[in-house]
């Protein structure tokens, strides 16, 4: 079990070696004084015959009503797979426990994990059973469940995954034509509300006055909510 912690003091003392300690009257000491570690965030893994999980919760230090000082554990994040049903559990987030997760199946896992924005069920399962192996198998995965594009080439998915832009694929026409560092410079120019949003398939040409179009864009509806909502404020005035 590894703890990634953050103490009050350089010296301060880990928490699990902090509640080993036997005298009780030199742990408010220590806690008083600030030399102990009080939150902490601890990951760990668990593998059995039924499951294999991976976990992290964050971890405090309290006081009860007699004095005693006790560790409170609150799980935070989880991935789980069910071994015997094959069945994939977890948490709204894995944030925290994504990149600990990936480097049990990839080794440059930092890279791998700019190709992978969210850990889903799907993909999971696909890991844990060696559906996913090599980064050609993530393409694929991408192509079938988060893209859901099978006619774009491989190369053209690696550029986009790689640079973490995966999901700006839908609103590009074209996304084969985005070849060079100065195509993804114009997609990172583009408004992130305007992408979002999926207004309309955007051409390349397009992106190089796409400021000025959502400008335009913006004052045309300002004009039009001006107009609805203007009869009503008199209405309510009156």
């Amino acid at each position: 079990m590894m703890n990634i912690g953050y103490a009050y003091d350089r010296d301060a003392i880990k928490m699990d070696d902090f509640l080993k300690i036997e005298d009780e009257e030199l742990k408010k000491y220590i806690f008083c004084e600030g030399r102990v570690e009080r939150n902490t965030w601890e990951f760990y893994k668990i593998e059995n015959k039924n499951k294999v999980g991976w976990y992290h919760k964050y971890c405090c230090l309290k006081v009860n009503n007699s004095g005693k000082i006790y560790k409170l554990s609150s799980l935070k994040e989880w991935i789980v797979y069910n071994k015997n049903k094959k069945e994939v559990a977890i948490s709204t987030s894995t944030k925290a426990i994504k990149d600990r997760f990936l480097g049990d199946f990839f080794k440059d896992d930092f890279i791998i994990s700019k190709c992978i924005p969210n850990i889903t069920k799907t993909l999971v399962k696909k890991l844990v059973e060696e559906k996913i192996i090599t980064f050609s198998d993530l393409i694929s995965y991408h192509k079938s469940y988060t893209i859901k594009n099978k006619n774009l080439s491989n190369e053209c998915v690696a550029r986009f995954i790689s640079l973490g832009m995966s999901w700006v694929i839908g609103t590009l026409e074209n996304p084969e034509e985005f070849t060079t560092p100065q195509d993804f410079f114009l997609i990172e120019a583009c408004p992130s509300e305007y992408i979002s949003l999926k207004f309309k398939k955007l051409k390349k040409e397009e992106l190089i006055n796409i400021q000025q179009t959502y400008a335009n864009w913006r004052s045309e509806k300002s004009e039009k909510y001006a107009g609805l909502v203007r009869p009503r404020s008199t209405e309510i005035s009156f």
